[in-house]
Parts: C-alpha cells; structure tokens; sequence
C-alpha cells in the first residue's frame, strides 16, 4: 500500500514540477506527503532529504516564526530521531518548543506536545532528570487542561511511566501508572480501540523487561488476536505484535512458538527486506536461534542484519548498535575473541558518541564487553571495565537510589561478590530492551 502510494505522489510531484516553479506552495506540499510516504516504507534517508529541503525553502519564504515552518521542524526532528541523530533532533526540538512558547502560550496543545517530544528525546539520550521534569510538566498541563481520563493524559501517564523505568526508580511506581492508564482506556474507549491496544502493549513490554513474563504473554496474545482482527495479518502492527509475542515465547522457552511466529515477522513481501522492522526481525530470528544453540546460523543471520542497517539507517542508529551488540555476543558465543571484543568495544564507543557517556546504552554496552572479556578468562580488562560503570553509576543516580545504596554496600563490604556476580547484578538491573516497542 505504501509502495503504491509512494509511486503515485512521484508521478504527482513529477507533473506538478512540469506545470509550476518547484517552490510553488503546492508542489512543497506534494513534496511533504511524498516524504511522509517514505517514512512509511522505511526509506528514511529520502524522507529526511525532502523534509530538510522542504524545511529550508520555508524558513527562507514564509520565515522561521511561521507555524508550517515550526511545525516541518519538528516533524524533521522525528525523522532525525528515527535515523539515530538523536542530537539534532534534539537542537531542532528545543528551538520548536522556544518558538511555541513564544508564539502561541504555555497552555496550547501545540506547545504541550513540542514538550512532550522533547522529553521523549531527552529519555532516548539517557537524560533521565530532564526527561522527567518535562514529563511531569506535560502529564500536569494535560491533567489541567482535559481531566484525568483524556487519551492525551493517559498517554503522557504512560510516557513518564516508562521514563521512570528507564531511569531506575522503583516499579511499582511506573506500574501503577501503566496499569491504571489500561483500565481507564478500557472503560472509556474500549479494549478495541488503538489507544487502548498501545496502552496494553506498552504494559506487556513493562511486564517482559521486568521478567513477568506469564503476565506479558496473556497481554501479547490478546494484543495479537485483537490486531488481526482490526488490521489484518499482514499490517505493520500486527507483525510488530509477532515478533514482542515471539520474544517472549522465547524466554518462556516456548522456542518452536517462538520461531513460528518470527519466521512471520520476516515476511519481506509486507514491507520488503530492507525494511527496518524486517531486518529487526532477521536479527531477533538470529537472537532464537542462538538460543537453541544454533550459533553458527544465527551469526550468518546477524552480520547480514548488521549489514543491512548500517546500509539503510547508517552505523550510528541506535537499531543498528543493538545488532552490533548481538553480533559481538554471538562471536563470543562462538569462541572468537577477537571479533567480539573489537565489534563490542566499536559498540561501546558509538553508545558513548550518540548517547552519552552516561547513558543506559553506554552501560549496557560497557557491561556486555566485561562479560565477553571475562568468558575468555581476562579478568583484568572485565575488572577495569566494570569499575569504569560503578563510577557512571555513582554520578548518574541519586544517593538514595537503591542502586546508589547497593554498589555502596559492595565497596564497603569486605568480602565483596565474584566479578561473574557483580557483572550479572547490574546487567539485571540495566536490561536491555528486549523487544521493539510502539
């Protein structure tokens, strides 16, 4: 459907430029949607072209304060966030969200939104504290502004939620918020709706990261029979349900249900193969397959991945880090050394780059590297590497913490814990993402 409607507005903008000057208002236009278009089959490079292009023809004819101007900006700096340049998204958002301010108050639905990505951008750099603020401020203004039980305020209930997650607060916290904006999505839009589908998918996810995952397969099978329902077997929806659905059957050691279900993840005739959600699915094919202990294959699998999302998104997109990160581990798994300590410390140091040094990404990075060079019995460079994230983890959290509070405890503890233990006690509180969230 995307194709088809990509080739038409191509024809369009074709015969429109034979008609007008190419900065004729409508043509500019054509041209957006035709990038809109391009970012629903994953050429993202192409939509971010056109929108820049675009962008800067209307800053130079209609001035940067106009609102069709503020509003391409921010939707760039979506494309920019797609595309891993989490950075430029960023500078883009605040500017939006200056000029929103400016422009049309505080209290517009605009300027709340314009919030609302910033934070977002800021939870994807690891910037909890800042995330927060502007979540908190966002979820208080729609509390304010359209009541308790508004879908726009349950959304911002749920965007805080999981910035609470990320950022290590407890989760009771984070689960009550998700579980209360499900129940009231339920009672006021009911269990078919989008919205209310979002809300239990997002829950799911929570449930899995935190290893309920009895709870999470009751959400997800719901989800995935609800979604083929509504949308049919074959929308993007669906198949992004198939394959969180199959992740989790993975780790219930339900592996046959899982492949199944990947295997139709991967059918590249919906988006085609070099589609990010198909190269996703390739590489979490690879990632059960290793898990049955088919390393081999699932290795060939993940350098093709990898192969492929540094192609379509580029090497420093945080998807095509995730794949680096597997790859390093399935060469580990492998017994080679040296391909898995060099992929792995490329990983780390492109996590530093675009998120931060003190981001969760960096950690986890930083942490899968000490777990690899302590499998080949390099306890020196594990030890060394594991002493540099205690000391992220001292300047990123709050004393009071109850990870500030246990590290604390494993310092002053005379008999501290094996290496092998320490690695696996923040690896279980610094997850990685095990599925690709809406």
């Amino acid at each position: 459907m995307y194709q088809q409607a990509a080739q038409l507005r191509e024809g369009v903008v074709r015969r429109l430029k034979e008609i007008h000057d190419p900065e004729y208002f409508q043509v500019t236009i054509c041209l957006w949607e035709l990038a809109i278009t391009y970012q629903g089959l994953g050429r993202l490079k192409e939509a971010m072209s056109l929108q820049e292009e675009i962008l800067e023809l209307w800053r130079r004819t209609m001035g940067e304060r106009h609102l069709n101007t503020i509003s391409a900006s921010s939707i760039l700096a979506s494309t920019y966030g797609q595309l891993g340049r989490l950075n430029d998204a960023l500078k883009l958002q605040a500017e939006v969200l200056k000029l929103r301010r400016e422009i049309l108050g505080e209290s517009y639905t605009a300027t709340i939104s314009a919030s609302s990505n910033l934070a977002s951008t800021y939870r994807s750099l690891g910037r909890h504290s800042e995330a927060i603020a502007l979540h908190e401020y966002v979820l208080q203004m729609r509390k304010n502004l359209l009541g308790k039980r508004h879908p726009e305020t349950l959304r911002a209930s749920s965007d805080l939620a999981l910035t609470y997650l990320d950022s290590g607060r407890p989760n009771n916290a984070a689960l009550l918020l998700q579980e209360e904006v499900l129940e009231i999505h339920k009672a006021t839009l009911g269990e078919r709706h989008s919205t209310t589908i979002i809300a239990a998918s997002n829950l799911a996810l929570t449930y899995h990261d935190l290893g309920m995952l009895e709870k999470a397969r009751v959400l997800q099978e719901e989800e995935m029979r609800l979604r083929k329902e509504i949308s049919g077997a074959r929308h993007p929806l669906t198949i992004t349900t198939y394959r969180n659905l199959a992740l989790t059957y993975r780790d219930l050691g339900q592996f046959d249900d899982a492949m199944a279900l990947e295997a139709e993840a991967l059918r590249k005739d919906v988006l085609g193969e070099r589609h990010p959600d198909t190269i996703s699915s390739s590489s979490n094919l690879a990632h059960i397959l290793s898990s049955l202990g088919m390393t081999k294959r699932a290795v060939i699998i993940q350098e093709e991945a990898f192969r492929l999302m540094k192609e379509v998104l580029g090497e420093r997109h945080p998807k095509t880090i995730s794949v680096m990160n597997r790859l390093a581990v399935g060469y580990c798994n492998l017994g080679k050394e040296h391909e898995a300590v060099s992929v792995q410390e490329e990983s780390l140091r492109l996590n530093k780059e675009v998120l931060g040094e003190q981001s969760l990404g960096a950690i986890r990075a930083a942490l899968t590297l000490a777990e690899i060079h302590l499998s080949f019995r390099n306890k020196h460079a594990a030890l060394g590497v594991v002493a540099t994230v205690e000391e992220i983890i001292f300047k990123k959290f709050d004393p009071s913490n109850p990870i500030c509070i246990q590290l604390q405890e494993i310092k002053t503890d005379a008999q501290k814990p094996a290496l092998s233990d320490r690695i696996a006690s923040w690896k279980k509180h610094f997850k990685f993402p095990k599925t690709p969230k809406q």
